[in-house]
């Protein structure tokens, strides 16, 4: 970890970022830093598709392939 980026590779079953998201907080212990109690992502965090916000591709339903960068925020935060 240099500088609070992690970088890892991961296998799971399926072509759906909800899925991916499902397999990771499966194995990690995440869901609280991106989800809120209502199931939806928190308002100043993002989750990232080779640097698009899964927001603006179908969210969870956003398809993935192999050798694509998920990135997860916490923190975010808009700068002008």
């Amino acid at each position: 970890m240099l500088m609070g980026v992690d970088r890892r590779d991961f296998t799971f079953e399926g072509n759906k970022l909800g899925e991916l998201l499902e397999a990771v907080f499966a194995g990690y212990d995440l869901r609280d830093l991106i989800f809120d109690e209502e199931g939806n992502i928190k308002t100043w965090a993002r989750v990232a598709i080779n640097g698009r916000f899964s927001y603006t591709i179908e969210d969870m339903n956003a398809a993935i392939q192999e050798g694509d960068l998920i990135a997860l925020l916490h923190s975010y935060v808009v700068a002008f």
